[in-house]
Order: C-alpha cells, then structure tokens, then sequence
C-alpha cells in the first residue's frame, strides 16, 4: 500500500473491526497492522479482509492472518494446478504461459520427464514448484508469468491470446 492510502486502509480496518464489535485497535497495534499489510496492494488487503470476514465470524483478524491471506492471493496457481499448465509445454512445438517458477520446476523436473514420463514426474515438479513459491513469497516477489512459444504459429497466437485476454500478460 502506498502512504497516501493510509487512511483508507484505517477506514477499512476500523469498519473491519466494528463488524466483531470491537474498536479501532490501539495506535502500536495499528502500527503493527500496516508494517504487516505495507507490502500488499489496498485492493489485496481488501478482499483478504473480506475474504476473513465471510468464513469467520466469530474472531476479529488478526495482522499476521490477512498478510498470509494476501501472499496466497498472488496470482500464483496451486501445485497441482501449475502441474497441469506445464504439461502442455513438454514439447518443442507448444506454446505455454507459464510462471517464472513453474519454468525453473519443469527444468528440475524435466529429466525424469524425458525418462520415466508424467506420472515420474509429477512428484519432484511438485516438490520444486512448492519451494520456489515459498521462497518467492517470502521475498515479497509478485507472479511474473511469462511466454514460451513454441513452433506452431496457430499455437502461439492462440495460446498468447487466452494469456492476455486472462491478464496474464501484458497486451502486445
């Protein structure tokens, strides 16, 4: 969040904790709340704050809950999920739009692919894709989907289309 949408966010906060019929927290708890959620996006901490509010009812958040909130909702595909998208670029004639960490998983991932195939495959890509992940959001580093483009030229439009049209990439 940029500074100046501070006192948006304790807008937020403070209507927050009035939906659990407590008042704004203290000003060192405050502090805490922004030193946690600075790094998000208003719009993030937003919808993780909604998010809380409808599967919880019965406790007010809590800083360290809504910034865990906000790190899952990076953009980042599930492992299982960016499994299945990697697939689709296991040859040179695919194109995929893929993650920066699906792309270094299938790299890892790769030689038991070529050998053993998918089913062999699956587990490392998993165990990779999850640490990389883990490591990106710890370094606050947001998703960066990128194109690999593949031979086919109806392929690669197509595929490239679906990406930007998702917003997954930028318009060409």
């Amino acid at each position: 969040m940029l500074t100046s949408q501070k006192p948006q966010f304790l807008q937020l906060l403070a209507s927050t904790m009035a939906s659990y019929g407590k008042s704004m927290p203290e000003p060192g708890i405050v502090a805490s709340w922004w030193s946690n959620l600075e790094p998000y996006s208003l719009r993030d901490v937003a919808a993780a704050l909604q998010g809380y509010c409808d599967e919880n009812g019965e406790f007010a958040p809590v800083p360290a809950g809504i910034a865990m909130r906000c790190k899952l909702m990076d953009g980042r595909p599930s492992s299982e999920e960016a499994w299945a998208i990697a697939l689709t670029g296991k040859d040179e004639e695919s194109t995929v739009v893929w993650t920066q960490e699906m792309a270094e998983a299938f790299s890892i991932c790769r030689p038991v692919l070529d050998s053993s195939g998918a089913i062999s495959a699956r587990k490392p890509f998993l165990a990779a894709y999850e640490r990389l992940v883990s490591e990106a959001r710890a370094q606050r580093r947001p998703a960066e989907w990128i194109a690999s483009i593949g031979w086919d030229k109806t392929m690669q439009v197509a595929v490239v289309k679906r990406a930007v049209c998702a917003g997954l990439l930028p318009a060409p």
